[in-house]
């Protein structure tokens, strides 16, 4: 019996119950479980061992688990100590030449014509779907982590800043040699942000910007129930305008700068509101500084909260500031575009990359060293006199959408190439007219 034709999907780790990196992998899974469903295609899932149980009891409660076969690789028995978090990298490469194993044996078995990476994804890793040959369409991504090292370089420099200036100056530089070595083993790199893209576009590998934001059902109901927190009367900024900061209180994330702002005489009424906790052993210096900077009464900590009162908090704030330096596709700010509440972020981030997705309302800040706090302050109130627009982009029908597209590319190429691969007759001369002695010679 013919099998169908196959895509190959590579995720190292995958969880419907997730949100994070996670969660992205099982979207992939199932919008393309649904066009196979569609299509009259075969899916295979190649993932780590404790990513399968999960992963196949959503897929038979969806009704998805007649197109996919899942393959959980677990780790060797001497390797095992791998599977603690604090080793998820050390897993990862492990799980990668084992998974390339895999792939070669799919390949021989089955008429593969799509294979898509999609979690672990870095452009320092390698991706085990390079096992597969010319003849398959190999999609890497969304990958990359983008930072700006100039980001900390912006004055003053809060406790811990140097070290991540260096950090980021040091993974811009290495970063470059497995981006090379990696890309050009695959058809097309899809980045999480334009920073990543245009790395690999220098390289001369197909780069396509994706950010991987995906806001759940569940999620969007709570979006819209922040949403009509704020009335009418609310739509422009208080005098005393309300900035709002969310995510882990660590040096990269830079929220130093905010505390910085806030002694601008242009912001002399403004309140800021951090919403996040340090991360287990890193030392939070930011209610130190604060009180250093004299603006501790107008500057609330108010720790890690659940996620319907972290989106209340946007709707009745009138800016979002997300300064950090460096990150992927960031979801709280595909959480405040979808919400409405204007943003301000540096540019070449993976913050602006989401807020250019979105084309909502925000300012985008170059990073230069000489970057004044004045700058900084003159943002935040240009930020908080644009419209409180939203968008409803960050949905699962966009992932599906762009899985259609893979598939279709993937598609195309296979018909292709079997079309280059069918032996070929030759063409047969054209008859040419008899000449009157030949005719005559003919009884």
């Amino acid at each position: 019996m013919r099998r169908a034709k196959t895509i190959v999907i590579s995720a190292f780790a995958a969880n419907p119950a997730m949100s994070s990196e996670t969660g992205i992998g099982w979207s992939f899974i199932k919008v393309t479980a649904q066009l196979a469903m569609e299509r009259g295609l075969d899916v295979v899932v190649v993932m780590n061992l404790r990513s399968k149980g999960p992963v196949d009891a959503q897929l038979q409660a969806e009704g998805l688990d007649g197109v996919v076969e899942t393959i959980g690789i677990d780790m060797p028995p001497g390797l095992r100590v791998l599977k603690k978090p604090q080793l998820t990298r050390f897993e990862y490469v492990v799980w990668w030449m084992l998974a390339g194993r895999v792939m070669r044996s799919l390949e021989a078995s089955r008429p593969v014509f799509l294979a898509h990476h999609v979690t672990f994804a870095t452009e320092v890793f390698p991706t085990p779907i390079t096992a597969f040959s010319r003849r398959v369409f190999k999609v890497w991504g969304p990958i990359g982590s983008a930072g700006d090292s100039a980001v900390y370089k912006v004055k003053p420099l809060a406790m811990g800043v140097r070290r991540e200036a260096l950090t980021q100056a040091l993974r811009d530089r290495i970063a470059l040699l497995p981006a090379k070595a990696f890309g050009r083993r695959v058809d097309l790199v899809v980045a999480q942000n334009q920073a990543v893209g245009k790395i690999f576009e220098r390289l001369g590998v197909r780069a396509r910007v994706f950010p991987n934001v995906i806001l759940k059902p569940e999620l969007e109901r709570a979006i819209d129930a922040a949403r009509r927190l704020r009335s009418d009367a609310e739509d422009q900024p208080s005098q005393a305008l309300r900035i709002l900061s969310v995510g882990h209180l660590v040096p990269r994330k830079r929220f130093d700068l905010g505390l910085q702002a806030l002694t601008h005489p242009l912001l002399e009424n403004a309140h800021y509101e951090l919403l996040g906790k340090p991360l287990e052993g890193v030392a939070d210096s930011l209610p130190a500084l604060a009180a250093e900077l004299g603006v501790s009464d107008r500057v609330v900590f108010r720790g890690k909260l659940p996620r319907d009162q972290v989106l209340a908090a946007m709707a009745t704030s009138d800016v979002f500031f997300h300064p950090s330096g460096r990150e992927g596709a960031s979801g709280v700010i595909g959480e405040a575009t979808a919400i409405g509440i204007p943003v301000v972020c540096f540019a070449n981030t993976g913050a602006s990359s989401v807020l250019e997705e979105a084309g909502t309302s925000g300012v985008m800040i170059p990073a230069t060293a000489d970057l004044s706090v004045s700058t900084i302050a003159e943002a935040l109130l240009e930020a908080a006199r644009l419209p409180r627009a939203h968008t409803t982009l960050w949905t699962e029908a966009r992932f599906k959408n762009f899985m259609q597209e893979l598939i279709a590319e993937g598609m195309e190429r296979s018909i292709t190439r079997e079309d280059a691969t069918q032996p070929q007759t030759q063409p047969q001369p054209e008859s040419q007219p008899e000449s009157e002695s030949e005719r005559s010679e003919h009884p």
